[in-house]
């Protein structure tokens, strides 16, 4: 079970997020202002992944929401972190492939992707 608060650094600024939904295969965190949210869900499956074979998912995804004021509507974007590895995978190979794409996604890249480029 990973920590509670889980905290994400948005802009160089500390998001600490407690713990406010737990169950067998998921959890969820939150921080809240009066002007925003961040909704932190890190969720796990056992069964039929891509491709219809068996194995595990584990998906962390960031929900963000800005609140609607008198004069702009609310706005949400999503971002989300995905893991499908079929059963027998080498764990340890998995986690390359997933540290890999980490390092790729970096902020220059990011900008490119924004804007439409592939």
């Amino acid at each position: 079970m990973l920590t509670d608060p889980q905290s994400i650094t948005v802009n160089a600024v500390a998001k600490s997020m407690p713990r406010i939904n737990q169950d067998d295969n998921s959890s969820t965190y939150r921080y809240r202002t009066s002007l925003d949210e961040f909704q932190f869900t890190i969720r796990h499956t056992d069964g039929k992944i891509t491709g219809g074979i068996a194995g595990e998912s584990h998906t962390v995804r960031v929900k963000y929401t800005v609140f609607a004021t008198a004069t702009v509507p609310e706005q949400v974007m999503y971002t989300t972190l995905a893991i499908q590895n079929g059963d027998g995978m080498d764990l340890t190979q998995t986690r390359y492939v997933v540290l890999a794409l980490c390092a790729w996604a970096v902020s220059a890249t990011i900008d490119r992707l924004l804007v439409g480029e592939s």
